[in-house]
This record gives structure tokens, C-alpha cells and sequence, in this order.
């Protein structure tokens, strides 16, 4: 992983609310997470380590598609104003559409 990229994290769950982790530039591996500081109780650091299990895991999913009582697959469609969003699926002039 390239020093400084933000890279997604996952979420801490706690009193009905989520805190959505992510880590900002500087960690290369998995003992970099563990070992951030997140507080201190009476001058002694408390570290990501002390927490819990840091370990890689699967993507977070918040939502899924449904279609039918099925899962699907579907896009969105983001248009500027003033575009035609019914064009946006044909090539422009001069474009190779297998590009």
C-alpha cells in the first residue's frame, strides 16, 4: 500500500449510532493500525491493539439492490445540467465505442 493514500475502514457500532474508521496516509500494515493511539487513561496511551483483533477483512456492504425478492446488479447516472442523459450510453463522434 503507497504511503499517504486514505484507504476505507470499516465501522464501530456503538450506542445505535456508527463511527465510520479510516485510516489517513502513513500506514503501510496491519502493526501501523495497531499500534495508533486513540486515547490515555491516567497518562498510559490506549492503542488500537488494546481494543481489539486488527486483522484484514471483507469490504463493508451497507446496502444491497434488490430486484424481484433477488439481489442485482444496477448503476447510477449522474448527469450535469443541461445534458442529455439519453445520449450518455452512445459513443461521441469520433470515439471507439470498444475503447
Amino acid at each position: 500500500m503507497a504511503s499517504n493514500s486514505n484507504v476505507g475502514g470499516n465501522v464501530v457500532s456503538q450506542n445505535g449510532s456508527w463511527s465510520i474508521v479510516r485510516g489517513l496516509g502513513l500506514i503501510a500494515n496491519l502493526d501501523d493500525i495497531r499500534n495508533i493511539v486513540v486515547a490515555s487513561h491516567n497518562g498510559t496511551p490506549v492503542f488500537v491493539k488494546d481494543l481489539g483483533t486488527v486483522q484484514i477483512g471483507d469490504a463493508f456492504r451497507t446496502a444491497a439492490l434488490v430486484k424481484n425478492s433477488s439481489e442485482a446488479v444496477g448503476g447510477v447516472i449522474v448527469a450535469r445540467t443541461g445534458e442529455n442523459t439519453k445520449d450518455g450510453d452512445r459513443p461521441r463522434e469520433g470515439e471507439n465505442p470498444a475503447d
